[in-house]
This record gives C-alpha cells, sequence and structure tokens, in this order.
C-alpha cells in the first residue's frame, strides 16, 4: 500500500535522528512528565514539589522554559551538522531557518509543568498571583533567549553563514545587525582557530574551512559554560541554611542539573556516535570505575564522648518514684510521621501539664525521631515545655528543597569525580537534611550522651532513634540509655565507645528515607572505625514499638513493683492509617514482572502490623501475671480526605491544616480522654457519645 510505503520511509528518515538527539529528547520527557508522575503517579513522594509559592513558580517556570529551549538548540545544532558529521544519515537536510511558531512550539514544553504547578498551588496564593509570577518567569526566559540570539548574531562576521538555533534570524532587525557588523574583528581576530592535528581528531561537522567552530557548536559550548556558572552560583548562594537555601525549588535545581547535563552529553554523544560509543555505557563505566578507586562514600560526624554514666531502663524509672509512666512508639512515614508525632505530643502536653514529667521513653523511628527530636529538645528540669506551637512550626516545615540541592551538588559529585582520602567530605544530602532541621534551632548542638545524663537526672526521658543496620539487617539503636545485651540490637556507644553523636545526626541517622537521604557510615577518623551503614529504621521496623516494648519488658522483668500500683500507659503515634488489603483483580503477563515487588512491600507493611500486634498481646498476659497493667493509647491520623499521605520532606498549606484537623476529631478527643481519665489528670469524658464508640479505640 502507498500510503503504508510512505509511512516507512518517513519512519526511516527520521529514527536515526530520534538516536542522536535521544538527550534532548530525555530532557524533552522530563520536562512533559514529571508532572503527571509527581501528581498521579507517585503522589505520596513527589506531588509536595508541585506545591509552591508565587516566587517559587517564577523560578521554576523560568528554569523550565530555559530547558525547553536547551532541548530545541541541542537538537538544532544536531540535525543541522549531522549530516557532515555521521555521513548523511538521512538524504534530508532541515532547512537553516526556522519559524516562530516552531520556536513556541518548543517552550510549551515548559508549559506543561508551570500549569501542573499552577494547579497544585491554589492554596498556597491567590492563583491571579501565581500565575503571573509564572508568566514573569516565561517572559523572563524568553528575554534571555532573545538576548543571546542578538549576541550571537553580532558576534558571528557577516561572511560566515549563521544556521537559526534559537530564533529566526532572517528578520530586518538581525539582518541589518549582522551587516553593520558591531564587533567588527577586533573581538573575533583572538578567536580559536583548530590546526589540522584538531580537526583530524574530533572529525567532520565541527569546523569551517578556515579552521573555526562552526557558529552553533561555539553557541553550545558558551551555553554550556552560562549553567556551569549558573549551577556554581546556586552552590555558593543556595547552600542548606540559609534563607536562598530553604527557598530555592527543589524543581529549579533538579531542571538546572539535568538541562547541564543534557548540554553536557549531547555534545560528548555529538563525538562519539561517530565512532559507535554508546554514550551512557561509558559515563556508567567511569562512575563504576573511580568509586572503587575514589572515596566517595557518605559519613556522618561524631564527637569525643565527655564520661557519662548511661541509665539502665529501670534507672530512668526510678529517677521518678511516683505519678504515672508514660511510653511514647513515634512511627516513621518522612515529614507526615514528624509533624503528626510533633502534634500528638504538643497535643498532649497541652492538656496535661505533667506529661512531659511522667514521659518515661520516647522510641522513635524515620520522620517520627524528627518530630520527637523537636519535643524533647524543649523540656526543661522540674518544667513544661517552651512555645508548644513552635514545636510545630518546625515540625512541618520543609527541607525538601536542601535535599534537592544535597542531591544535584556533592552527590552529583561523588558519582562522577575520583574522591582521594585527603578530599572526602560529610556533605551529601543526607547532610543537607540535618542542616536544614537545625536552621534557627538553638538545640541543634545538643547530644546522645548529653540527653543521657538528663534522663540520668530523672526530668528527661531517655529516647532511643531506631536505625537499621545495612550489613546486619538488624535493629540498631542510637539510645540515651544503657542498651542491654540481651536485646539483640546493637546501640551506638556499644559500637562506638567513647564517641558521641549531635542530636540532629542521631534523628537524621533514624530517617534515612530511602532515596531521599543516603545510608551513612561514621566519620572514618581513626583506622579501623567500624564501617557499618545505617539506613531507614522503617525497614525493621516503622511503628518504634518493638523497642517501646522491650523497654517496658526490661523494667517489669527486673523489678515488676516499680511499675504496681501506678498508672503505666503506652502510646503509639500513628501518622497514617494501617495498611489496608488491595482489591484483587486480574492481571495481565506484565504483573509478573513486578508482582515480586508488590509482594515484598506489602508484605513488609502487613507482616510489620501483624509482628507488633502479636508481641504486644503476648507480652501485656505476661505484665499482667507480673502484676502490671499496661493500657495502650494509639492516636492515629485516619483522614478519609482521599489524598495520599505525603512521604516527602514537604508538607503544603491544606496538609499541615489536615494534620491539626485530625488530632480534633472527635475519635482522637475521645482516646486523649481516655488517657487522661486512666493517669488520673481528669475524670469523666468531655464526649461520652465518641468515647462509647468502638470505632475510637485507638489500639488493637
Amino acid at each position: 500500500m502507498r500510503w503504508v510505503d510512505a509511512w516507512l520511509a518517513w519512519l526511516r528518515d527520521r529514527i536515526p535522528y530520534l538516536y542522536l538527539t535521544r538527550f534532548s529528547g530525555l530532557l524533552a520527557l522530563t520536562l512533559l512528565l514529571y508532572g503527571p508522575l509527581a501528581w498521579y503517579a507517585l503522589p505520596s513522594l513527589f506531588q509536595s514539589t508541585l506545591v509552591l509559592e508565587p516566587f517559587g513558580i517564577l523560578r521554576v517556570a523560568f528554569a523550565a522554559t530555559l530547558s525547553a529551549f536547551a532541548v530545541m538548540t541541542t537538537r538544532r545544532v544536531i540535525v543541522l551538522y549531522g549530516p557532515d558529521r555521521f555521513a548523511s544519515p538521512s538524504p534530508r537536510r532541515v532547512s537553516q531557518r526556522i519559524s516562530l511558531a516552531h520556536v513556541f512550539g518548543y517552550s510549551t514544553l515548559a508549559y506543561v509543568l508551570v500549569g501542573i504547578i499552577l494547579v497544585n498551588s491554589r492554596a498556597e496564593a491567590p492563583l491571579w498571583r501565581s500565575a503571573l509570577a509564572a508568566a514573569g518567569g516565561v517572559a523572563a526566559g524568553w528575554l534571555a533567549l532573545v538576548v543571546v540570539h542578538i549576541l550571537q548574531s553580532a558576534f558571528v562576521s557577516p561572511e560566515r553563514v549563521l544556521p537559526d538555533a534559537l530564533l529566526p534570524g532572517g528578520g530586518r532587525f538581525i539582518r541589518r545587525l549582522r551587516a553593520s557588523d558591531p564587533l567588527g574583528g577586533a573581538l573575533r581576530r583572538h578567536g580559536v582557530r583548530f590546526g589540522p592535528r584538531w580537526r583530524a581528531f574530533l572529525g567532520p561537522g565541527y569546523f569551517d574551512p578556515d579552521g573555526a567552530l562552526l557558529p552553533n557548536h561555539a553557541l553550545s559550548a558558551a551555553l554550556l559554560g552560562l549553567y556551569a556558572i549558573w549551577y556554581l552560583w546556586y552552590y555558593v548562594t543556595a547552600q542548606p541554611g540559609t534563607p536562598k537555601g530553604h527557598a530555592l525549588p527543589t524543581i529549579v535545581s533538579v531542571l538546572v542539573l539535568m538541562t547541564l547535563w543534557t548540554w553536557l552529553l549531547a555534545g560528548i554523544a555529538f563525538f562519539l556516535d561517530r565512532h559507535r560509543v554508546p554514550t551512557l555505557v561509558l559515563v556508567g563505566i567511569w562512575s563504576y570505575g573511580i568509586s572503587w578507586i575514589g572515596h566517595s562514600d557518605h559519613y556522618f560526624l561524631h564527637q569525643a564522648l565527655t564520661p557519662t554514666t548511661l541509665p539502665s531502663p529501670i534507672d530512668v524509672v526510678k529517677a521518678r518514684p511516683t505519678g504515672p509512666i508514660v511510653v511514647y512508639a513515634a512511627d516513621g512515614g518522612g515529614i507526615q510521621a514528624a509533624a503528626w508525632n510533633a502534634q500528638v505530643l504538643t497535643g498532649i502536653q497541652d492538656r496535661w501539664s505533667g506529661f512531659s514529667q511522667a514521659l518515661r521513653l520516647v522510641s522513635s523511628v524515620s520522620g517520627g525521631s524528627v518530630g520527637a527530636m523537636y519535643f524533647l529538645a524543649e523540656l526543661r528540669p522540674e518544667a513544661a515545655p517552651g512555645d508548644l506551637a513552635r514545636i510545630r512550626k518546625f515540625a512541618t516545615r520543609s527541607s525538601l528543597n536542601e535535599a534537592a540541592w544535597g542531591l544535584a551538588y556533592p552527590d552529583f559529585w561523588r558519582a562522577l569525580l575520583p574522591i582521594p582520602p585527603s578530599l572526602r567530605f560529610v556533605k551529601d544530602r543526607g547532610w543537607a537534611l540535618e542542616t536544614a532541621w537545625s536552621r534557627d534551632w538553638t538545640a541543634a548542638d545538643q547530644t546522645l550522651a548529653g540527653w543521657g545524663r538528663d534522663a540520668n537526672d530523672g526530668w528527661r526521658p531517655a529516647v532511643a532513634f531506631n536505625t537499621t543496620a545495612v550489613e546486619e539487617g538488624h535493629r540498631f539503636l542510637l539510645a540515651s540509655f544503657s542498651v542491654p545485651m540481651d536485646w539483640g540490637a546493637h546501640s551506638f556507644f556499644e559500637t562506638y565507645p567513647g564517641r558521641d553523636v549531635r542530636i540532629a545526626t542521631a534523628a537524621r541517622l533514624s530517617a534515612a528515607f530511602p532515596y531521599v537521604s543516603p545510608v551513612s557510615r561514621a566519620w572514618p577518623d581513626i583506622a579501623g572505625r567500624k564501617a557499618l551503614h545505617f539506613a531507614d529504621a522503617g525497614y525493621y521496623d516503622n511503628s518504634g514499638m518493638l523497642t517501646a516494648l522491650q523497654w517496658i519488658n526490661q523494667v517489669v522483668m527486673d523489678d515488676p513493683a516499680l511499675l504496681q500500683r501506678r498508672p503505666v500507659v503506652l502510646i503509639q503515634g500513628a501518622s497514617a492509617p494501617d495498611f489496608s488489603v488491595r482489591e484483587a483483580h486480574d492481571r495481565t503477563e506484565w504483573f509478573q514482572v513486578t508482582a515480586p515487588i508488590v509482594t515484598l512491600l506489602n508484605v513488609r507493611q502487613a507482616g510489620q502490623l501483624e509482628r507488633v500486634k502479636r508481641e504486644y498481646e503476648l507480652l501485656h498476659e505476661f505484665w499482667l501475671s507480673r502484676g502490671v497493667e499496661v493500657q495502650l493509647f494509639k492516636f492515629q491520623f485516619a483522614s478519609d480526605a482521599g489524598t495520599p499521605v505525603p512521604l516527602s520532606w514537604r508538607l503544603s498549606a491544606p496538609e499541615v491544616a489536615l494534620i491539626s484537623n485530625e488530632w480534633g476529631s472527635a475519635c482522637n478527643a475521645a482516646r486523649l480522654d481516655r488517657l487522661l481519665i486512666a493517669v488520673g489528670a481528669q475524670t469523666a469524658p468531655s464526649n461520652a457519645q465518641a468515647a462509647a464508640d468502638p470505632a475510637c479505640r485507638g489500639n488493637y
């Protein structure tokens, strides 16, 4: 059929160019697909990056517009000079002129992302302000394109052929500009001329007959240099802990890095493709090779330990010989867990002034460690915590932008540069998160051993920041108390004798959320320093309950009389609804590809819930046999708003409000009433109907 032959001919004509312009295509796909994937496919991880204030939208619109034009220009250079470089893979040569519609068509790559951001950011600011900011960013991108186009036209001598790569060059203004030759030969006479050896090495497609670099190759090199300067500028001005570091949107870091990569890889591929050398394979071999000879591992800092005696679990109880005993388990789940557990802790404190004195242990996991860290740092001897609203503010503020900086800079360098031992560095995206959490926080330098001394004195509870030892697959405790040897879990002070660690670092190691922050090992300050790597505690136990149950059980076994005739409560902060079974239905054969991973993830979630439930039930019976009644209260974020629980390190304003509203729900209020009654801080429920509702029991 004639139309089939025509279609096949069209396809054969364009497939070579699709391959040759693959890096431009990857950047175009990023611009087109990031928004939909973040919004629909992985909203719990990435949707928060689409929620921005107007100034952030302006920056993203500017960066996205420049990235769209980078797609156009890199592709243009390849298709213009490709026939000479690659011995004409297609008989068709593209026109040396482009239309304004052509340029506008490429710019729409940016408008998809910007439009999705505008939709998602409606609650952050009035739509007209966000739209005005987006228009300003797009206009700035177009202005930059016009300026570069004019500079290129002014620099290239009028007798040289200048194919369009940025904007249409056949207009009256550009023709007059080139004819007037405003720069003359003053600047160009010092231009680089490549000799025969360089021309023979690089091959065709690069040079004019006189050895000068073709105009659009020179343009590409100049724009690569400008992007490198922009990239380094953000390294200097947007470091974590600075106002700009907090304000620079995650997407801007991603776009700047990816556009820089596109310019660089497109240039490398233009040279290597002639020799049939796959560029990405070469980059992969390079990165893998230097990882063996360099020192690109991720580290956390530690410091000398001030001599101290850590209390045992029973010592922590004896430090408060009277009154209720409270143990709190803070679960994991990114910033959602940090915000929810901070809300629960401060919400209980707000209703029960003696809560901080009754609290004897906090066992925290992942994001819950961050929320617990802010609350525990505000405790004072024989006094209520400080500003509770400030604690919640710290726990809900974003740190995702700083993590993106860590990925775009130090972690990017780790992957590509050989790092000798003398130049190894601690900065990475995990350090960036820790620095963001410490911003404007006066307690950032408090240490784990210091909190142990406070627990020994009785005014601060013991704390266990749970994490997972990667090499051993076991729970690892950064604990401010002496961990019994028979617990089956190693601890920081046992593994690293004579060393101490900052509280912010301990929380970061507990919250090493997969891929957002890296697994890290202790800084190798001496030969033989143990090189265990620590990952998110949620791999082993995402509830924090195992350590809490072991702690109570240790006290019961050592001296049950300490807990008899005293209210003993175990509080669980659950920042998300319990794992629910997904609806079963027929699958395609492709499901067999993902089924093992889906099974692994589902078993991890369901298995942890089942294990914690059974262990509590068994230990509860054992404690009763020793005359100890431990009541469980579970404060759970169970909103049915239909939105996925965010797992990244950024919350939007509606998500912050939802946490506050959920804490004030009838069920959580009823659970709080029952808790206060159990510890003698209240005599009757404030909402009898909610208290009688079985759905509001809040325990297993």
